[in-house]
């Protein structure tokens, strides 16, 4: 936002303004800055982040945050879409998160990617982002006043601040305020003497445990009296390194920009000579673009210091290629197999393995040679346990070639998950830190002789990680979770992404169409309304009709720029006051519907299969939940109706099949009052009312049939709220209503259901002693900073702390549904096929000949997965689309 900004300011004087009135300052400012990023520099990977406009964790506890900013000049605010499609043109990601500001994203991207061993340099010239900055995270300043971009490290931070380490200008900034960002401070300290106070002491903490060691008396009095703006202020400037974001690496990485992509939003716009420039550069397409992987190699980095890792030039090895099963008479059929497939451009050109890493063997495919079907069966077909990393794809190559497979299996990857499931699990971090061992690395148009290099180590790493993953794992008595359910769950997930989902493509055409009339009914009734058209898109002119010529209330709030506010936050509180309101919501809803989803899901189909095929993440998560990408299912809006519609599209593989739905009713709920064992709750649950309305008449101390709907409605907050550790605040906020109505909601609810308050004391207790918690079936996570002195970094672990176990638990129990329901398709030999999980429900294509069999035995290994103090509930729906099965 700060390059956006910039860029729009710098041309305020002459702002670029199309043939269509659009202003295009900022457009073009941070395109450009973008263009010169990526020719000059030359990144591997490349993200970015926007803060998101709703509240943050900040504004919980100081509402003044930032409350002295002007607000957004609506150009700028009408520039973020152009802005966001010329990102996604370049295929850069887009990552934000409500509650959080970017600066938060970037600071958790930052460290994420630290551990997994990048270089990374976050462009910004915020000073803030100094607390950042270590031997491998670096500022990089722009560009400016004629000056060359700056690279800021460390020591450039140490120096300019007079501290030991980066970390310490946080309580600078504590010390200094922030008048930007309306941080108060303490008064009467500016830069000099915070500097001088934290060179003396490192931390505001530091300093109130000694304060009788400031000498200046004036000086002692004015922090005694401002201790509490001291300690806030600190926080308000510490940058949250743990915001849940979804980290895909992978996604970063630089790719070939969607060149007609961009060029159509380029004559849009009408950046002609800028046009002409970019394409020059990166070629008129993408086979003529090149992106040079240098991570900013034009600029002078730090000599490295020598390596003490071991790597493969440093070690013996013993590689043997084999070319048929005489050639491995030594092993036993069930012998335990270091195994991984060679690969070329993605496809199996051989195999290595060993049963200890003196000797590995590798062989290579040839058609005229079948000898490998032998070695296959002898490595697959025997009772032995098969050591490799990411065995799904295993499985996936022995089910494409239906090999009958009767080994087990071991992943690398998933023991290390569950061991410490928010670290790296590449197996290069993993050589590193368990092996002091940097592996080979793999570069593009490797010759075959690298390639087996670099196979046969991955064989010989694994052979050494195997037994300290297994004492670790027994160490934290992880073993059964390990077996019994993420490793057959491995195999069911290869098996729904080999599947993959029918999507009807009429289906979503249909429902474009309809979109784009509901959308220009919409605008027919809202220019009618208005008494004449104009841009809905715009904030300013929205205000002047809603507000000026409307008049639909008095006195609506002005920006500092004298600006109508429009955002959804005001509106919603307004969609009584006038019937234009409601109809503005809803074309915003469906304008995003449009662009987001329905024009998204055809280009992902599969033209061999006809179908969409997810990659379902295993590892990902660190409450155990599994994520889906390439592409994302699990985000398929249900909440409207025209979201919903979109479910239409995804329909059952032939007309003789159904899709049927199961979903679990409720689930977090009743884990946590079988979990807290609290009888108020339970009791609901056994005489099965709706728990929502029993809550409310709890709460509200009335009898159940006295309970309105609104009502009702607070309780359903409350009660999912609570779940997620929620505040007074975030309550007063999700219901819109005063902030004291929210804590009595809170206080009430405790006093009606107190084991539950029992029950997350007891959790966050332990999570403080600890330093971690576990669900009903001992799956991990550790809860980092949850004895942080930083109030805000130490509340958000403690909602981590109450959330994770129950989450967690549901993880657990659709996962063993999911492998029980599995095996019992395979031991029937039915046809069925479980085709997607998305949370608390699981999709399946069914023939109509296995409809009511299924419909049984998912219902009651859904049920019956974990066995709690409250039943669960699954409700059944089929049709024969996803739509109709709900």
């Amino acid at each position: 936002m700060a390059l956006i900004f910039r860029a729009y300011y710098a041309m305020i004087k002459s702002p670029r303004i199309t043939s269509k009135g659009v202003n295009t300052s900022a457009i073009l400012g941070f395109t450009n800055t973008l263009v010169e990023i990526i020719k000059n520099e030359k990144p591997t990977h490349i993200a970015v982040s926007f803060d998101t406009g709703a509240p943050t964790l900040r504004h919980a506890d100081f509402p003044e945050y930032k409350a002295n900013r002007d607000s957004t000049p609506s150009e700028i605010i009408e520039s973020i879409p152009y802005i966001k499609s010329i990102l996604s043109a370049f295929n850069i990601p887009v990552i934000s998160l409500d509650g959080y500001e970017a600066d938060d994203v970037i600071g958790t991207i930052a460290k994420k990617a630290e551990i997994e061993g990048f270089t990374v340099y976050m462009m910004t010239s915020d000073k803030d982002y100094g607390q950042l900055v270590s031997d491998n995270i670096y500022m990089y300043k722009p560009a400016k006043f004629g000056q060359k971009a700056e690279v800021v490290g460390v020591k450039e931070i140490c120096e300019k601040y007079s501290i030991a380490e980066p970390e310490e200008l946080i309580d600078i900034l504590g010390l200094w305020g922030d008048a930007s960002d309306n941080i108060p401070g303490v008064p009467n300290i500016g830069e000099v003497k915070a500097k001088k106070l934290v060179q003396q002491f490192h931390s505001i903490e530091n300093i109130y445990q000694h304060i009788e060691e400031v000498e200046n008396e004036k000086l002692r009095q004015t922090l005694i009296d401002n201790q509490d703006k001291a300690i806030m202020s600190k926080m308000l400037a510490t940058i949250i390194l743990d915001v849940p974001v979804s980290i895909d690496f992978e996604a970063m990485k630089m790719q070939q920009p969607q060149i007609d992509q961009l060029k159509s939003i380029f004559n849009e716009l009408e950046f002609r000579a800028l046009s002409q420039r970019i394409f020059k550069d990166l070629g008129d397409n993408s086979k003529q673009t090149t992106m040079a992987p240098d991570l900013f190699s034009v600029l002078e980095q730090p000599k490295e210091e020598p390596s003490e890792f071991q790597c493969f030039e440093k070690c013996p090895h013993h590689f043997q290629q084999i070319y048929n099963i005489g050639d491995i008479a030594n092993i036993t059929p069930n012998q335990s197999l270091f195994f991984e497939w060679i690969l070329i451009n993605e496809k199996i050109a051989g195999f290595a393995f060993c049963t200890t890493k003196e000797t590995i063997y590798y062989h290579l495919l040839e058609r005229q040679n079948s000898s490998y079907q032998d070695l296959f069966k002898f490595i697959f077909k025997n009772e032995r346990t098969i050591i490799s990393y990411q065995i799904k794809e295993t499985y996936k190559i022995l089910k494409k070639i239906k090999l009958n497979y009767t080994a087990t299996f071991f992943d690398i990857q998933i023991a290390h998950y569950l061991i410490q499931p928010e670290r790296s699990h590449l197996i290069e971090r993993l050589a590193e830190f368990y092996l002091n061992y940097t592996p080979l690395k793999e570069i593009e148009n490797s010759d075959l002789k690298r390639i087996i290099e670099i196979t046969n180590e991955k064989v010989e790493i694994y052979s050494a990680l195997y037994p300290l993953l297994i004492e670790e794992m027994k160490q934290n008595d992880l073993q059964s979770l390990f077996e019994k359910i993420e490793m057959p769950l491995a195999e069911v997930l290869a098996d729904m992404e080999l599947t993959g989902v029918k999507l009807d493509v009429d289906e979503l055409t249909k429902n474009a169409e309809a979109l784009d009339n509901d959308i220009k009914n919409l605008e027919s009734k809202i220019f009618e309304l208005a008494g004449e058209t104009f841009n809905i898109a715009s904030p300013k002119q929205l205000g002047m009709i809603i507000f000026e010529k409307l008049k639909i209330i008095e006195n609506a709030k002005l920006t500092k720029s004298k600006q109508y506010q429009t955002g959804e936050e005001i509106l919603v509180k307004l969609t009584n006051k006038h019937p234009i309101v409601p109809l503005i919501l809803e074309w915003r809803t469906l304008s995003k519907l449009k662009s987001t989803y329905i024009a998204a899901l055809p280009q992902l189909i599969n033209p061999k299969t006809g179908r969409i095929h997810t990659t379902f993440q295993q590892t990902v998560t660190s409450t155990g939940r599994l994520s889906s990408t390439n592409p994302n299912l699990q985000n398929i809006p249900i909440r409207t109706e025209r979201g919903k519609e979109i479910r239409k599209a995804f329909i059952a593989s032939s007309p003789e099949r159904v899709i049927l739905a199961a979903d679990y009713s409720q689930v977090e709920l009743r884990i946590a009052a079988s979990l807290a064992n609290d009888e108020s709750m339970i009791s609901a649950f056994e005489q099965h009312n709706d728990i929502h309305t029993a809550t409310a008449a709890k709460v509200f101390k009335i009898a159940p049939e006295e309970v309105t709907a609104e009502q009702r409605r607070y309780a359903k907050t409350v009660n999912f709220g609570i779940l997620y550790g929620i505040s007074s605040f975030g309550l007063s906020e999700r219901l819109h209503c005063p902030l004291a109505d929210a804590r009595t909601l809170i206080e009430n609810y405790n006093n009606s259901f107190p084991n539950i308050k029992i029950f997350m004391n007891e959790l966050m207790q332990n999570a403080h002693k600890n330093g971690f918690v576990e669900t009903l079936l001992r799956r991990r996570r550790y809860i980092r900073n949850i004895n942080s002195p930083n109030a805000i970094l130490r509340k958000g672990a403690e909602r981590n702390a109450i959330n994770a176990p129950i989450q967690g638990t549901a993880a657990d129990m659709i996962k063993i549904a999911m492998i029980n329901i599995f095996n019992e398709i395979k031991k029937r030999n039915f046809e069925s096929k479980m085709i997607l999980q998305v949370h608390d429900e699981l999709v399946f294509d069914v023939p109509l000949t296995e409809l009511e069999e299924m419909q049984k035995i998912v219902s009651n290994f859904m049920q019956n997965a974990i066995h709690l103090k409250v039943d669960l509930e699954v409700s059944l729906n089929y049709g024969k689309n996803w739509y109709e099965s709900h």
